[in-house]
């Protein structure tokens, strides 16, 4: 009866889907109240694996209805660079301090050093006191502003920029990153050769590529297939590639 039970446990866990939620915070709980009039915020993240983008949560304190701007950036040399996502949100906390949020209605792939922030506008001058942006008491070096195009450190307080990440379902987070210049690798159940902007996939079943907003830029159902990237965008793209034991690898390509 044991073993039954055993192998029946054993059958069960292997057919579930790995999958996973996290918060990521960089404050300590702890806020003030800060003006920096129109600019852009942001706060610096690094993932090792490749996660999904859900929610943003940032603080906030209005009397009036404001429109906030969630941007996501990539990192350009430590300092927040492309925007890879926007979106616009209707704010208004009613005089009190809030943690406010956004969920992504698009995939956003993350992965490596990003920066989180808002665009938002606060009080138009000291004294009208009707719309703050909340950043914590404690100095840090992850947050970052611009108000006239130049990023520069926040030294005054962290913000309070908080992001949810999830891990795909059924895709193993084993990450690998190639600068497509050449270069093979073996894989236990399946191989994949880069060569001169040419991924040869053998020992598959099926493959596709998106590039880090989701967008899918090819995808095909074959044993063997040789992917032409001449014709692509520098950037940095995502393969994933189902084997032939239905496993699920994610590979983090950089065209150069």
């Amino acid at each position: 009866m044991k073993k039954i039970i055993l192998l029946l446990l054993i059958l069960f866990s292997s057919s579930i889907l790995f999958s996973y939620d996290y918060h990521l915070q960089k404050d300590d709980g702890s806020f003030d109240f800060y003006w920096y009039g129109n600019v852009r915020r942001s706060v610096k993240y690094y993932l090792s694996d490749t996660c999904t983008l859900k929610v943003v949560y940032w603080g906030r304190y209005t009397k009036r209805d404001e429109i906030d701007t969630i941007l996501v950036f990539n990192d350009n040399s430590g300092i927040p660079g492309t925007t890879i996502y926007s979106d616009t949100h209707l704010v208004n906390t009613n005089s009190y301090p809030l943690i406010v949020s956004d969920t992504v209605v698009m995939q956003v792939l993350l992965c490596d050093t990003f920066y989180v922030g808002l665009f938002s506008r606060c009080q138009d001058q000291p004294s009208n006191a009707l719309a703050y942006f909340i950043s914590d008491s404690t100095p840090s070096f992850n947050s970052f502003w611009d108000r006239i195009g130049t990023w520069v450190v926040q030294t005054e307080g962290d913000y309070i920029i908080r992001a949810k990440v999830s891990g795909p379902e059924g895709i193993s987070l084993r990450l690998y990153e190639e600068n497509i210049q050449g270069g093979k690798e073996k894989d236990n159940n399946f191989k994949i050769c880069f060569e001169n902007y040419y991924i040869t996939l053998s020992n598959i079943k099926q493959f596709k590529i998106i590039d880090r907003s989701g967008r899918k830029i090819i995808e095909g159902s074959s044993k063997s297939v040789v992917i032409d990237l001449t014709k692509m965008k520098s950037g940095i793209y995502f393969l994933m590639v189902k084997d032939l034991k239905n496993k699920t690898y994610t590979k983090k390509i950089t065209k150069l």
